[in-house]
């Protein structure tokens, strides 16, 4: 693991797989020793989350990476 940060990284879900198309994302952290490595990663987490509803991991569009390991305050799910 040379030269790996964390990076927080927001995804949304795909349209075929939500309700909510736009309120849905998956928000994880992965070590990594880009920005880029870690939205696959994360996108990766997101497929294995969800292995039964058949998201193909590139599926999963990236919304935002944010550098570090930021703790989720809110999301559209627990908010009202």
């Amino acid at each position: 693991m040379e030269n790996n940060r964390p990076f927080t990284v927001v995804l949304l879900y795909p349209e075929y797989a939500t309700d909510d198309f736009g309120g849905d994302v998956y928000i994880n952290c992965a070590h990594a020793g880009s920005a880029q490595e870690a939205v696959k990663e994360v996108q990766y987490q997101a497929h294995m989350a969800q292995v039964d509803c058949g998201i193909d991991p590139n599926d999963f569009r990236m919304v935002a990476v944010f550098e570090g390991d930021v703790p989720l305050a809110l999301n559209a799910q627990d908010g009202s």
